[in-house]
């Protein structure tokens, strides 16, 4: 496993994406997370903040459902190395 902690945003979010204030957040706290030793946790992110982490996905939607309703949140795992995710029919 390598142990370098990441030094800059694993990719970006195209301009006016709307949850860019969230995913800058957690990119400016990825290496931070990862040094506490929460790989595979799954952060709660609203706004400038990491609200919370979690073990599940699941548990980590429900929080911010309960906590922020129906205002925008992010659900993000902490990784150390991104996993792009490619949905068929989107360019």
């Amino acid at each position: 496993m390598n142990d370098s902690l990441p030094t800059g945003r694993p990719y970006e979010l195209p301009p006016g994406h709307p949850l860019q204030t969230e995913w800058a957040a957690y990119c400016r706290e990825l290496p931070r997370l990862l040094a506490e030793g929460n790989e595979g946790r799954f952060a709660l992110v609203q706004g400038e903040n990491i609200v919370s982490l979690w073990d599940s996905r699941c548990d980590a939607v429900r929080a911010g459902y309960q906590r922020f309703g129906l205002t925008k949140f992010l659900v993000h795992q902490i990784q150390r190395i991104e996993r792009p995710i490619r949905i068929r029919g989107m360019s």
